[in-house]
């Protein structure tokens, strides 16, 4: 009986926290402050295929912490039979998006200049 009394604490505390972070959407909070973004290389070219290989690398194990968080505010919403905003979401998914633009973009810089580099006779 105790137990099922602490982990409802639990349960309430692990809802009632997010669930006040979340009033403060377009706010300019991050929804996800586990996940810190990878920086690009400065110098990309033929030469930098460690730096590359490292940020692309970095940039999965972000976009996976970015799922995992925005799963997380997914389970607290149906366990408090609620939804997450609108705005945590988008916020989220932009990030996700403008990582991945950044490790195409990475990754065509590195491509063409491998590519500059083999046409150079």
């Amino acid at each position: 009986m105790l137990n099922r009394i602490a982990l409802a604490a639990l349960a309430f505390a692990a809802v009632a926290t997010p669930a006040a972070a979340w009033d403060m959407a377009g706010d300019g909070y991050n929804y996800a402050p586990a996940c810190t973004a990878p920086v690009p290389p400065a110098k990309i070219d033929a030469g930098s295929h460690d730096a590359v290989t490292a940020f692309i690398s970095a940039s999965d194990s972000y976009q996976q912490c970015l799922g995992r968080a925005l799963g997380e505010r997914q389970d607290t919403a149906f366990f408090a039979k609620s939804t997450v905003p609108k705005a945590v979401v988008e916020q989220i998914e932009g990030k996700v998006r403008d990582n991945q633009r950044q490790k195409q973009d990475v990754g065509n810089a590195y491509n063409a200049a491998v590519a500059a580099r083999t046409a150079t006779p």
